[in-house]
This record gives structure tokens, sequence and C-alpha cells, in this order.
């Protein structure tokens, strides 16, 4: 399954959203990386590994073991920092691979987007879920970015 959606950061025609600027979006992204329980419902401790150099471009890599009670993910930040993060979370018995890609992108000095791609795959052994299935995880997944934008938003006010 592939499920790609663009929230809107910062918009000029509407003063009443305080825009954010491209290191402030960043900095929640990473805050979301290294303190994931701030921005996952469910999530009842992580176990957080050291950031490792990777790439050239100042870009880091973490791994996390997330614990939500009756299952454990293990998965892999990848950061290119001020520009894309992509969360591997790796397959297990219950669960498939996915990968979150978070791009920002900015058409111009005003305009501010977060991308966000979503790409999973069933467990080995298991079916491809209906579309019923699909287009539940779909809103899930939009209405986590958004509030997770939203957290990032309150974080920067206090």
């Amino acid at each position: 399954m592939r499920f790609e959606h663009l929230i809107q950061i910062n918009d000029p025609a509407n003063p009443l959203i305080e825009p954010l600027s491209r290191a402030q979006l960043w900095a929640g992204l990473v805050r979301r990386a290294e303190f994931p329980a701030e921005f996952a419902i469910g999530l009842e401790g992580a176990r957080i590994g050291e950031r490792v150099p990777h790439g050239n471009d100042g870009g880091w890599r973490l791994s996390r073991v997330l614990d939500f009670g009756p299952f454990k993910v293990s998965d892999m930040v990848v950061a290119e920092p001020e520009q894309r993060m992509r969360i591997e979370a790796f397959a297990s018995a219950a669960f498939g691979r996915s990968l979150l890609t978070m791009t920002i992108e900015a058409p111009d000095e005003e305009q501010l987007f977060l991308r966000c791609v979503y790409e999973t795959e069933p467990a080995a052994g298991q079916p491809e879920p209906d579309a019923m299935l699909v287009g539940l995880r779909e809103q899930a997944y939009q209405a986590a970015d958004l509030d997770m934008v939203s957290r990032i938003r309150q974080m920067l006010a206090h």
C-alpha cells in the first residue's frame, strides 16, 4: 500500500496561522524522532539509540524500539537535515515492513509544506488489506500527521 498527502504548514492568505520556518518545522520532526511518546497515542515507552552520522550533509541515523505494551516495533530514523526524514519500521511476525518519508517543501519564501508518504507491506503470509481497512489506515495516518504539526506548533508557542 502507498499513501501520500501534503500538509500546508504556512498559508500566506490566512493571518490566523502563525508561520513556521523550515528550521522550526525540522526541529519538531527531530523532536518526534527523539521523543516519540510525545506524538504517538498508545506508546508506553521507547528505547532510543545514539545518533550515528549518515551521509555527507550532516545527516544522521537513529535506531529505536517502540513499546506499545503487547507489541514492540523496531525502526530506524534517517535524517537529511531540514530536507527529509525517513522512518523505516522493520517487519516482524505480526507486522510487515513500513516506511514513512516526510519531506519539507518550500515552493517560495512564504509557503511551506510537509509531504508525507507511507509505504507498507503486509506481514509475511498475510494478504493485502481490503479497501475499507486501507481507507481507515489512510485516515489515521493523515490525522496523526495533522496532530503532529499541531503539537509542533504548541511546543513552539511555549
